[in-house]
This record gives structure tokens, C-alpha cells and sequence, in this order.
């Protein structure tokens, strides 16, 4: 998988062809163990990150409180991983690292979902800033070495109270498609209506909103999403929400490319009361297949 959540130790696994070779396991004596939230590989896996959100950043708390951070390693020889840089939260509450993503180019993508960009100001509409904005980061490798710089800053259309933005997010295996969730469309302060927004971009160059995807569902603004999958080839899209009102529902959409037009509906999975089918997704990489973690069933 792409990513690990609520990780208490981390164990890198070597697959050989018929059996496990090895099993290194790192951080046991890390004191933020319990502080992980995502691990994310590049193409070869010979590099990983791992976000440690709820931590604080470069400065001490309580100073910056949950600002987070993510750890890049690298396998270096047999049974060895290195850790290469660490890259840092700026503000308290950020939770820098909540969901992380690698390219094959080795591009990364970092989310920090707490971000609070103007929490004293108003937006147009009258609703406040801030609680949870967020920010996506892209950083991409300086060429023959082992850093990561940032050179691109996402930001949610509209900039709504609540979005999250970053919390829910993956990424096509050669990063030209990235998919962001927002949790608050409308910016209500009573309410929430999720939404998602496609990232594209071409040649490795800057990310660009090229679609954003309104919530399907007809049932109450209280609308959650709870996770989303592209197939490695980018071609599909699986946006699982879940309704928070009295009855616990559970829906999957499914969105497939149209060559030369936008992503449309494809397909339509709905689910009982309190499955929470959709809690976590993973596509194939033709995205013929999903699979999803039900955390809902006794």
C-alpha cells in the first residue's frame, strides 16, 4: 500500500520471489511512535516517507504544537536504511505529514491539512478563516542528491473555512494526476459539503486545477469523505463518502477519464448503515479492481 495509518512501529519488508528475505524494523526506540500517520515508497522503493504530524516542528513545544514533520530514508546497502533529510511544519496545529505521497520521479507530495492562513480575517461571504484551511506541499529532488526542496504551494479553491485540504489525497503512480479532497465546499460553519479537486500537470511541470468534482450525493451537507484512490495509470477515481447524519451510510463513486475531456461518473457503490466501507481504498494499477478496509462491520 501507499500509505500506513495509526502505526505504533515501522517495519520495512523486502519481498523475494517465494519467501520473505528480511524484515528491518526501525524507530523502535523512537519516542513518537505513536505519532505516525503515513509511510508513502517511491517507484523503486529504495526511499520512503513517513509523517509524523502530531509532533512539533524545528521548535520546541509548546511553541508549535503539532506542527509535524516527515522523515525521508533511504536503503542504502543490505539491511541498512538511512535517514537522508527531515522537513519541518511551520506553524502549531498544522499537522505537517497527516498523508504523504511519492511519484515515480520521486516528486513528493506532503499535506498538511491544519493549516490557518489568516485566522483573525473574514472571507468575503462573512465566514471566518481558519480551523483547518490546510496547505498541500510539492517538493521535488535536487538532481544527484538526496534533497527534497519545495517549489509549489496548493492551496483549496475558495479557501473555505474547514476544508482540510489534504487529508484525503492520492496521487497517480507518475504524478501527473493528484487528487485532493475538501472537506467544506460551501464554507458553512453548520455544515459541510465535500468536494474534489484534480491537480494536473505535464513534464514534470507545476500543478494546475484542472477539474473539480461537486459532491455527488443529494443526502445532507453533512456529507463526509472518507478516502480516496486513483489507479496507478490515473484513468480512475474512487471518492468514498460517508453520511453523518442519523443513519450512518456509506457510497463509493467511481470517476474514469473520458480521452481528451473531463473524469465522469462511472459507477456507483452504496452500502448499509454503520459499514464505513470506504475508510480505506486501494486501486490496481489498471484500476479494474478496489479494494476497501470496512471498519464498520462487527
Amino acid at each position: 500500500p501507499s500509505y500506513i495509518t495509526n502505526l505504533t512501529s515501522t517495519g520495512i519488508v523486502r519481498w523475494g520471489e517465494q519467501q520473505t528475505e528480511s524484515i528491518d524494523r526501525i524507530f523502535e526506540s523512537d519516542q513518537e511512535t505513536s505519532q505516525r500517520e503515513a509511510i508513502a515508497f517511491n517507484g523503486d522503493g529504495s526511499i520512503f516517507a513517513i509523517g509524523i504530524p502530531y509532533t512539533s516542528g524545528a521548535t520546541p513545544a509548546p511553541t508549535n504544537a503539532n506542527a509535524g514533520k516527515v522523515e525521508i530514508w533511504k536503503f542504502e546497502n543490505t539491511n541498512i536504511w538511512t535517514k537522508v533529510q527531515t522537513v519541518y511544519g511551520v506553524g502549531a496545529f498544522d499537522t505537517f505529514g497527516v498523508n504523504v505521497r511519492f511519484a515515480t520521479d520521486d516528486t513528493l507530495i506532503i499535506a498538511a491539512p491544519g493549516v490557518d492562513p489568516k485566522p483573525d480575517a473574514q472571507q468575503p461571504d462573512g465566514v471566518q478563516w481558519g480551523f483547518s484551511i490546510g496547505r498541500v506541499y510539492v517538493y521535488k529532488r535536487t538532481t544527484g542528491t538526496d534533497i527534497w526542496t519545495r517549489v509549489q504551494t496548493l492551496t483549496p479553491p475558495g479557501m473555505r473555512y474547514g476544508a482540510n485540504y489534504g487529508k484525503t489525497m492520492d496521487l497517480s503512480n507518475d504524478g501527473n494526476l493528484l487528487v485532493l479532497g475538501n472537506d467544506n465546499n460551501q464554507g458553512s460553519l453548520s455544515g459541510a459539503d465535500p468536494s474534489i479537486n484534480l491537480w494536473s500537470r505535464s513534464g514534470g511541470g507545476s500543478y494546475y486545477v484542472s477539474q473539480t468534482i461537486a459532491n455527488p450525493s443529494t443526502r445532507d451537507v453533512y456529507d463526509q469523505t472518507h478516502d480516496i484512490t486513483v489507479s496507478g495509470d490515473g484513468e480512475r477515481i474512487a471518492w468514498g463518502i460517508t453520511y453523518a447524519g442519523i443513519d450512518i451510510t456509506d457510497s463509493t463513486y467511481i470517476y474514469k477519464h473520458s480521452a481528451g475531456s473531463n473524469y465522469y461518473l462511472e459507477n456507483t457503490i452504496l452500502y448499509g448503515q454503520d459499514t464505513y466501507r470506504s475508510t480505506i481504498m486501494v486501486f490496481s494499477q489498471d484500476g479494474n479492481t478496489i479494494w476497501q478496509l470496512s471498519a464498520g462491520y462487527d
